[in-house]
C-alpha cells in the first residue's frame, strides 16, 4: 500500500527551491505594503460590521474581560463602532458597565440585541461567534497598537501579502518563475482585488482559499510520498479551519479537498486507498480541531445561510449570472425582510405556525430551511444552470468599471493613468476566460488526463458554488483563474518557440507524430467525458424540473380568478389603485398571529404591442430596507390575454400603493384579479403566463 504512492517519483526536485522562496517574500512584502497604502489612503469607509462584531474585543483590549457591554452605558462606544471616530478612549468604559450575561439560553433575541441596539440586526451574539478568529486577530492589534481601527493595516497587509503568495504558487504549478512571477503581479494589482482588501471580512477568505487550492493543486499535479500526503492533509484542515473564524464560508473547501484526496490523487487506486483514507482522517482531524468553536455555532445556526442562500436566487443576482426565464422569477427586491416576508407566508401556507419576522430566531431557521429544501427540489435545472452561468462569469466579468479601471477612490493623475494602460493591455485579450481555459485544458490534457480532470473540478466547484449568492465581493479572488489560463498558454507559446527555433523542426515532428495521436486520443477523452457529464446533468435536472416547475405553473394558470374592480388616479405617473385591497389608505388589519399579510394579485393585459412597463408601487418609511416596489416590462404577444401573477408581502412598514402603468397603457389592461385559493398553491413565484405559456420552456436560460 505505501508502495503505491513512493514508486513515482515526481520529475526535478521535490523540496523548495530557493528562488521560489525569494520571489515569494519579495511578492509578500511588496503585496502586503500595497494593501496597507491603500487602506490607509483611500479614503472610503470600509465595511466589515464593525458595529455588532468587536465590543468583545475592545473591552478585553481596554481590560474589562471578554464580555459584550450595554454599548448605551459607554460613551463615545456607539460612535466607534459606528465609524464615526477611527479611536476609542478606554477609560470611558465606567466600573459598573453593565455586560450580557455569559449564558443567554433564557433570554430573547430581542432582550440580547438591546445591549447592542442595531436598527434591523439582532442577531450580533452568533454573528460575532461566526467571526471569533477575526475578533481575536482585531484584539491582537488593539491590545499592541491602541484601539483604533486605523491600527487594522497589518491585518490587512498579513491577509494581502498571503493571496498574493498562494497566487504565485498556483501560478508556478503551470508556469516558470518569470511568467508565474509575472501572473503574480498583475494579481496583485487587479483592481477589483486591490479595492476589496480594506473590507476585512469579505477579503479575508481569500488567503485562506488560495491557500487551500494550492494543497490541492499541489497534490494533484505532484507525487507524494504517503507520509508528506498526512501532512499536506492536516496542514489544509487546519488552513480551512482556521479560516472557518474569519469567512464561514470556507467551510466549502472541506468536500473539495476529500474529493482530491479519493479520486485524484496519483497512484494505483485500490493499492493507495488506505492512504487516502488515512489522508481524509488527517485532513478532518485538523479540521475539526481548528475549526471547532466556528463549526458548533455553525451547526447551531445552519438555517441562517439558508436565509443567505435564498438571496442569491432573487432577481439581483439572476442580472449578474445573466440567466433568465421567459415565465418565472422567484422575486425581489435584494432584501433580507423580502425573504422574511416569502418564509413566513410559505410556511403558513404549509399549515405550520407562521416563524418570527426576525431572521436569526431558530424558529425561522427552520422554516428558512424548510422552504430552501422545497424550492431545490422544484427547480433541479436552474440549480445547474446558475452554477454553470457562475463559472462563465468569473471567467469573463471580474472586471472593473472600463470607465474608471483603477481600484476605488483612486485619484492621483499617474496611477489612473496606469491602471489605463493596464486594462487596455490586458482587459482586451483575444477571446474570453472561456476559451482559454479550454484551450488550456486541452494542452494540461496531453501532459496528463488525471490533471485535466483535476483543473475542471477545482474550476467548477470553486467558481460554480459562487452561484448561491453572486456578488463580486464573494468572488473576487477567484480573478487568478482567467489569469492562469491566459499565463498557462503564454508560457507554452514561449516554450513552443523555443523548440521551433532548435531547428530539426520536420525531425522532431515526425518523432512526435507517433505519441501525438495519443495526446490527441486524451484530449478527445477529456473533452467527451466532460461534454457528456456536464451537458447531461443539465439536461437531467431540465427534465426533472419541466415535470415539477410544470405542475406548480399548472396549478397557478389555472387557478380560479376573482376580479377586482380598480380605477385610475388620474396622476400622470398613471397609478392604478384597487379600492379595498391592500391600498395605501386602506391597509388590511393584521390577521391574529400573522405578522406578514400577502395576497396572489393578477393583471391581465391584452396584447399585440410594445412591451408594458408595469410597477408594483409599495410605500415605506424606511424605503432602503422595507419598499418591495419592481419594475417589469410585459411582452404581451398575440392570441389573448398576458397574465402577470405579482405575490403581494406587506407589514406595517411596507403598504402597498398600486399599479404604475403610464396612461397611454391603460387601454390594454383587461382586468385585475385575486387568486382564490391561493393558500394551497405552495410556492408564489412571479409570473408572466401569455397565451401560448405551456409550449414554453419551464426553466431558466442563459442571457449572456
Amino acid at each position: 500500500m505505501k508502495e503505491g504512492l513512493e514508486n513515482t517519483r515526481p520529475e526535478g526536485k521535490t523540496r523548495p527551491r530557493r528562488w521560489d522562496l525569494r520571489i515569494a517574500a519579495a511578492l509578500f512584502v511588496t503585496g502586503a505594503c500595497a494593501a496597507m497604502v491603500y487602506n490607509a489612503t483611500w479614503g472610503g469607509l470600509p465595511q466589515f460590521w464593525q458595529n455588532v462584531t468587536f465590543m468583545q474585543g475592545i473591552m478585553w483590549s481596554c481590560g474589562h474581560g471578554w464580555e459584550n457591554p450595554m454599548v448605551s452605558d459607554v460613551p463615545g462606544l456607539q460612535a466607534f463602532l459606528d465609524s464615526e471616530t477611527d479611536c476609542f478612549d478606554c477609560g470611558a468604559i465606567p466600573d459598573d458597565v453593565r455586560v450580557l450575561p455569559r449564558d443567554t439560553s433564557g433570554m430573547t433575541v430581542e432582550e440580547i440585541g438591546v445591549y447592542n441596539p442595531q436598527m434591523f440586526f439582532f442577531g450580533f451574539l452568533p454573528w460575532q461567534r461566526y467571526h471569533l478568529y477575526l475578533v481575536f486577530s482585531v484584539t491582537a492589534l488593539w491590545c499592541l497598537f491602541g484601539v483604533c481601527w486605523s491600527a487594522l493595516g497589518p491585518l490587512v497587509g498579513l491577509l494581502y501579502g498571503t493571496s498574493v503568495v498562494a497566487a504565485y504558487g498556483l501560478f508556478r504549478l503551470g508556469m516558470g518563475r518569470v511568467m508565474s512571477t509575472l501572473c503574480a503581479v498583475l494579481f496583485l494589482v487587479s483592481p477589483l482585488h486591490l479595492q476589496m482588501a480594506p473590507h476585512i471580512r469579505d477579503y479575508a477568505k481569500a488567503p485562506f482559499l488560495l491557500l487551500a487550492l494550492l494543497l490541492m493543486g499541489c497534490l494533484i499535479r505532484r507525487h507524494v510520498r504517503p507520509m508528506a500526503l498526512l501532512g499536506a492533509a492536516l496542514l489544509c484542515g487546519v488552513v480551512i479551519g482556521v479560516g472557518l473564524g474569519f469567512r464561514a464560508d470556507l467551510a466549502i473547501a472541506a468536500p473539495a479537498f476529500l474529493t482530491v484526496v479519493l479520486f485524484l490523487l496519483p497512484g494505483p487506486f485500490f493499492r493507495t486507498l488506505p492512504w487516502r483514507i488515512a489522508a481524509c482522517m488527517v485532513f478532518l482531524l485538523g479540521f475539526l480541531v481548528a475549526g471547532y468553536p466556528i463549526l458548533v455555532e455553525l451547526f447551531r445556526e445552519t438555517g441562517h445561510f439558508a436565509h443567505v442562500t435564498l438571496l442569491g436566487f432573487l432577481h439581483y443576482c439572476d442580472l449578474r449570472l445573466g440567466v433568465a426565464s421567459d415565465l418565472y422569477q422567484v422575486g425581489g427586491p435584494y432584501s433580507d425582510f423580502y425573504i422574511v416576508n416569502m418564509v413566513q407566508t410559505y410556511i403558513h401556507r404549509a399549515g405550520l405556525p407562521m416563524p418570527p419576522s426576525t431572521h436569526w430566531d431558530p424558529r425561522y431557521h427552520e422554516a428558512t430551511q424548510a422552504f430552501l429544501r422545497d424550492y431545490g427540489f422544484l427547480v433541479p435545472g436552474d440549480l445547474v444552470l446558475r452554477a454553470y452561468a457562475a463559472v462563465l462569469r468569473v471567467l469573463d466579468e471580474l472586471r472593473i468599471n472600463p470607465a474608471a479601471p483603477w481600484p476605488r477612490n483612486i485619484t492621483n493623475p499617474l496611477l489612473q493613468h496606469l491602471y489605463t494602460i493596464r486594462a487596455l493591455l490586458f482587459d482586451h485579450l483575444p477571446g474570453q476566460g472561456r476559451y482559454h481555459v479550454v484551450l488550456a485544458l486541452a494542452l494540461i490534457a496531453c501532459r496528463r488526463v488525471r490533471w485535466a480532470f483535476g483543473a475542471l473540478f477545482l474550476l467548477l466547484y470553486f467558481a460554480g458554488y459562487t452561484a448561491l449568492q453572486y456578488n463580486l465581493r464573494h468572488v473576487f479572488y477567484l480573478e487568478f483563474m482567467s489569469l492562469w489560463a491566459t499565463g498557462f498558454l503564454v508560457q507554452q507559446l514561449v516554450t513552443g518557440t523555443r523548440i521551433l527555433r532548435g531547428g530539426e523542426t520536420r525531425a522532431a515532428f515526425l518523432r512526435w507524430w507517433p505519441g501525438g495521436r495519443r495526446l490527441l486520443l486524451r484530449v478527445a477523452t477529456v473533452a467527451l467525458v466532460s461534454a457528456l457529464v456536464l451537458t447531461l446533468l443539465l439536461w437531467g435536472m431540465r427534465w426533472r424540473q419541466h415535470y415539477t416547475l410544470g405542475a406548480l405553473l399548472e396549478q397557478c394558470g389555472t387557478a380560479t380568478l376573482e376580479p377586482l374592480p380598480w380605477k385610475t388616479s388620474g396622476r400622470a405617473d398613471g397609478l392604478i389603485t384597487v379600492p379595498g385591497f391592500a391600498s395605501l389608505d386602506n391597509l388590511p388589519p393584521q390577521q391574529a398571529g400573522l405578522p406578514t399579510q400577502s395576497e396572489y394579485l393578477v393583471v391581465a393585459l391584452h396584447g399585440p404591442g410594445a412591451p408594458v412597463p408595469v410597477r408594483f408601487a409599495f410605500t415605506a418609511d424606511d424605503a432602503e430596507h422595507y419598499d418591495f416596489s419592481r419594475d417589469f416590462q410585459v411582452r404581451t404577444p398575440p392570441g389573448g390575454d398576458t397574465r402577470v401573477y405579482f405575490p403581494l408581502y406587506y407589514t406595517e412598514e411596507s403598504r402597498f400603493q398600486g399599479i404604475l402603468i403610464p396612461p397611454e397603457y391603460h387601454g390594454r389592461i383587461t382586468g385585475v384579479y385575486r387568486v382564490l385559493g391561493a393558500e394551497h398553491i405552495p410556492f408564489w413565484p412571479t409570473l408572466w403566463l401569455p397565451p401560448d405559456w405551456r409550449t414554453r420552456p419551464r426553466y431558466q436560460v442563459m442571457t449572456r
